[in-house]
């Protein structure tokens, strides 16, 4: 268990040392680090990684609003909501991880060939 004073020293160490984000129903800070984590993926400055957001019921009402107000805005594209997963099932959760990294090494790979 690490502790640490300051909020964003621990938004850049589990940034940067993480595999996936798997993200539960949450408040403000679990808000906080899922769209940190998505502005960086989206803008590039990270690696793509596997966000999961776990109970589908719970993030409806977000990802419908995402996908209506910010891409009716302009504000973002719809291939931006590709960025997370929602899933109910820690079956899911894992499939969803496995298949992000199954599919980053196929492309690693045709990239190699060419």
């Amino acid at each position: 268990l690490r502790e640490f004073r300051y909020f964003f020293v621990r938004k850049v160490m589990f940034t940067k040392h993480s595999y996936a984000f798997v993200v539960f129903p949450g408040g403000f800070g679990t808000l906080d680090e899922l769209f940190e984590i998505i502005a960086l993926v989206q803008t590039q400055r990270i690696e793509p990684i596997p966000v999961v957001l776990v109970d589908t019921a719970y993030w409806k009402g977000l990802v419908q609003w995402l996908s209506t107000h910010l891409i009716e805005e302009g504000t973002i594209e719809r291939h931006d909501l590709e960025i997370f997963k929602v899933v109910d099932t820690k079956t899911q959760v894992y499939k969803a991880i496995r298949e992000f990294y199954a599919k980053k090494k196929r492309i690693k790979r045709y990239k190699k060939k060419k």
